[in-house]
């Protein structure tokens, strides 16, 4: 193929519709793996009981709930500064999943959701 016909219009469009499709498909794999990723090492919830090693959190999406595991090593947040978890606070939770359902915590971030009309 010689140059005048790589570059002449119908086949130089199909070399960019073709590599349009391939980045857009690359680009839609490795946002589905971000997801799929960040999914698994992220809760959200509603605490509905504290103790001195785990809080038990509701997940209202997903109708169920979860343990989340505390450690000497688990930083709680409430915006910029150290935060305290109390009974009711809505919590995005930062960690692993256990082989036994648990979630080990290594970030709790205690939000503030804006009440709904």
């Amino acid at each position: 193929m010689s140059l005048r016909q790589l570059f002449s219009g119908r086949t130089l469009l199909k070399y960019v519709v073709v590599t349009i499709v391939i980045l857009a498909a690359l680009s839609a794999g490795v946002s589905l793996w971000e997801l799929m990723r960040w999914r698994e090492t992220q809760r959200f919830g509603v605490v509905e009981s504290v103790s001195t090693s785990a809080i038990q959190v509701r997940d209202e999406r997903a109708r169920r709930t979860f343990v989340v595991r505390v450690g000497a090593d688990t930083a709680i947040r409430e915006g910029a500064e150290a935060g305290i978890v109390h009974v009711g606070d809505h919590v995005m939770i930062v960690g692993e999943s256990n082989p036994d359902g648990s979630f080990e915590a290594g970030l709790i971030r205690i939000v503030d959701f804006p009440k709904r009309p």
